[in-house]
């Protein structure tokens, strides 16, 4: 039997499925925090010796919902399992996922020890050190970052293309990756000015406190970081990075007689290019840029979609182009349904919404009438 028979076969009826669904509604219920929600008390039936030796198969699986099983398992060990033994080895199926990120969370929150790598064997260590070495993303002599399995293709991809499409779920570090990579190839003096089009104010304004918070790193604490359109005195004579509307975008470009030739545009959010109002500005946008400067790097960044590659059809004709998508699980994400019980206004159920089913998750209780 190869592994991927083995994958699917433990996630299928005649597997372990049953476990691990039992797993998932106990650990989600307990997710609220301790007595919000009444529920069965499930911690003694779980076999976790059982259950963590099924997540480091799943966990070298391709397929998301063997993924999702892994990443549940090894979340519901280090946060509820209780026994530091099986926190560990939860925290190691994590780096077998790449989510070393959630390893740093876990031990920022004390739910993990420090020094894992005391802790366990040679041969364990040896393996934690590869997988580190596989997820290590440089950024210059001193500092670099581990990503994920999607942030790692992503960032080999970004060099390798002109134009790109990256679709991947909300938290997979899409944003962050490529704001490295951004402010890297400034670094490296292979961009002069770029711009990143983000759909609301409110996202620009993160977007331009991230860049100034990463800026550091890279060793660009000169490096101008703007968000407002106004055809500052030098400014394009200067390195920048302009966050931008859509709207602001175009004010920008209207600020002089021929728009500004950006080397970079990262368009945030792309998906709404089929928007019939934003999606018509958006586009306009995009093809003032292209056609202000034809060697621009254009990046189309998208939430989990079907058709990325669809946002590259309008590419010129021999330049290269790219699409990564994405169906790594790097956060657990659970969609829950309340009711009311019939004629207790304050008296709550809550059921996890699945593919087939809503299953009963437990019962709460509110201090007021809604």
């Amino acid at each position: 039997m190869s592994l991927d028979d083995i994958q699917k076969w433990l996630i299928g009826p005649n597997g372990i499925k049953r476990s691990l669904d039992s797993l998932r509604l106990w650990s989600a219920a307990l997710s609220f925090g301790p007595d919000t929600i009444r529920h069965e008390d499930g911690s003694k039936s779980h076999d976790w010796k059982r259950l963590l030796f099924a997540a480091s198969i799943l966990a070298e699986s391709t397929d998301r919902e063997a993924q999702e099983y892994a990443l549940m398992v090894a979340e519901a060990a280090v946060c509820f399992s209780g026994d530091r033994i099986f926190q560990d080895a939860g925290s190691l199926i994590l780096t077998r996922l790449s989510n070393h990120r959630a390893v740093q969370l876990a031990q920022e929150r004390e739910l993990l020890e420090p020094l894992l790598e005391q802790r366990i064997g040679t041969i364990e260590q040896l393996l934690l050190t590869r997988r580190r070495l596989r997820s290590e993303i440089l950024l210059n002599e001193s500092k670099s970052i581990l990503g994920n399995r999607f942030q790692n293709d992503l960032w080999s991809k970004l060099g390798e293309s002109q134009w790109l499409s990256a679709t991947a779920p909300t938290a997979a570090g899409k944003t962050y990756a490529v704001l490295n990579w951004l402010l890297l190839e400034h670094a490296r003096g292979e961009a002069k000015s770029s711009v990143f089009v983000a759909p609301t104010r409110a996202l620009v304004s993160e977007v331009e406190r991230q860049l100034n918070q990463l800026k550091l790193i890279h060793g660009l604490n000169s490096m101008k970081i703007t968000s407002l359109p106004i055809n500052e005195t030098g400014l394009q004579s200067e390195p920048f990075i302009a966050v931008f509307t859509q709207e602001r975008l175009h004010i920008f470009l209207n600020a002089d007689q021929v728009p500004h030739p950006f080397d970079i545009a990262i368009v945030d959010e792309a998906q709404k290019l089929s928007d019939e109002r934003r999606g018509v500005i958006l586009q306009d946008a995009i093809e003032r840029v292209t056609r202000a400067n034809s060697d621009c790097k254009l990046i189309f960044l998208s939430p989990h979609s079907d058709n990325p590659d669809v946002l590259l059809e309008e590419a010129p004709d021999g330049i290269s182009t790219a699409v990564v998508p994405s169906n790594t699980a790097t956060v657990m994400q659970n969609l829950l349904v309340a009711e009311q019980v019939r004629g207790k206004t304050k008296e709550w159920t809550l059921s996890l919404a699945t593919e087939d089913e809503l299953k009963p998750l437990g019962a709460f209780s509110l201090f007021d009438r809604p």
